[in-house]
């Protein structure tokens, strides 16, 4: 939903919109969230999953349709607050830089860092809060 229902009501779903209630369009943590989503994955179109060395890990693969830019979409798909570290993601051996993009609140973008390539292979630490493997192929 866009906004919530009522924020003092206490039945499922009341408060799950992406902004505050009718008259308080404040965005919320998910609004950012999924606006960042957005404008990463812009232009792009879903290429198949890559099979993850840890079977808590999805990575969905994502090509722009119309230039080299290839996104991964990393998580854990648990919900018992699942940290995975330096999980290992084989790229091609030919991409030379990588950055990750992080959710963050109060940002339509994230939060973007480069991250070291060795021989193709970046080592990621995944959450259950997607992160966003940007590379050009």
């Amino acid at each position: 939903m866009s906004r919530d229902v009522d924020p003092n009501d206490k039945t499922w779903f009341s408060t799950c919109g992406l902004m505050g209630p009718k008259g308080d369009f404040t965005p919320k943590k998910s609004w950012y969230y999924i606006y960042t989503l957005k404008n990463v994955l812009k232009n792009m179109r879903y290429a198949g999953e890559q099979k993850s060395s840890n079977s808590d890990v999805s990575i969905y693969k994502f090509k722009d349709i119309s230039s080299s830019k290839t996104v991964y979409a990393v998580w854990a798909r648990t919900s018992k607050n699942l940290k995975v570290n330096s999980l290992p993601i084989q790229l091609s051996s030919t991409i030379k830089e990588a950055r990750v993009v992080n959710l963050e609140n109060s940002s339509i973008n994230g939060e973007e860092k480069e991250v070291p390539i060795n021989n193709g292979l970046v080592k990621l630490d995944v959450t259950e809060r997607p992160i966003f493997l940007v590379v050009n192929e």
